[in-house]
C-alpha cells in the first residue's frame, strides 16, 4: 500500500468529482428543470449549518475510498492501458454503489426524476473519472 498514491489519488478525485457535481451536473439539473435545487429537498440541513460542511467534504471522503480499494484491487486488470482500466473499475464501484443506492431513493423516497437522474449520470460521470485518476496515479512510477 502506497500512502503517498493514495493521499495523492483521493485529492484529485475530490476535486474532479466536486468539479463534476457542482459545476457540471448541478447546472445541467438545473437548466432541466428550473425548480430543482439539492439544498431544498426535504430533509436536506440548511446551507448555513456547520454540519454541511461534512456534505461538501463528501467526494473527499469517497477519494480515499476508492483510492484505497484501487491500490489493493487495481492491478486485477493487468495489460490495461490506464484510462480502460480506470472506465472498468469506476463502472464496477458505480454498479456497486450508486445503483443500489439510486434505487433505494426511488423506492423509499419522493425525490423526484431530477434528483435521481443527476445521482445516477452524474455518479456514472464521476465514479468513471475517479478510476482513470486512480489508475493514472497508481500507474506513475
Amino acid at each position: 500500500m502506497n500512502i503517498g498514491k493514495i493521499i495523492i489519488s483521493a485529492v484529485l478525485i475530490g476535486i474532479a468529482m466536486s468539479i463534476i457535481s457542482f459545476g457540471i451536473v448541478g447546472p445541467i439539473a438545473k437548466a432541466i428543470n428550473p425548480g430543482y435545487d439539492i439544498m431544498k429537498i426535504a430533509g436536506m440541513r440548511n446551507a448555513s449549518d456547520p454540519i454541511m460542511l461534512l456534505f461538501f467534504l463528501q467526494p473527499f471522503v469517497l477519494g480515499l475510498a476508492f483510492s484505497i480499494i484501487f491500490s489493493f484491487h487495481g492491478n486485477a486488470m493487468p495489460g490495461l492501458e490506464f484510462h480502460k482500466k480506470g472506465i472498468k473499475f469506476g463502472l464496477a464501484a458505480w454498479m456497486l454503489y450508486t445503483l443500489p443506492s439510486v434505487f433505494l431513493v426511488y423506492s423509499s423516497m419522493d425525490y423526484g426524476e431530477t434528483f435521481l437522474l443527476s445521482a445516477l449520470f452524474g455518479q456514472l460521470l464521476g465514479f468513471c473519472a475517479a478510476g482513470i485518476i486512480a489508475a493514472w496515479v497508481f500507474a506513475r512510477k
